[in-house]
């Protein structure tokens, strides 16, 4: 199961999941809730995401959407 990615698109972590099956998976664990009010450390967890991701089919905390009711 992937999530479907409201605001982080997950077409690239599906793509890679089907069609490159050779590359190494990853979970990047980092703590979320006491960063959301730094928008530098938030940048800084973005632009080290993205290195990893050039490499590796990535997975991390800001990909689950949480629950939203309509």
């Amino acid at each position: 199961m992937v999530s479907r990615g409201r605001n982080v698109p997950t077409v690239q972590t599906i793509y890679r999941l089907m069609f490159e099956p050779h590359r190494k998976k990853v979970y990047l664990s980092f703590p979320m809730s006491h960063v959301m009010d730094l928008p530098d450390t938030l940048a800084e967890i973005e632009r080290f995401k993205a290195t990893v991701n050039d490499h590796f089919t990535t997975f991390g905390p800001r990909d689950v959407d949480e629950y939203v009711s309509t």
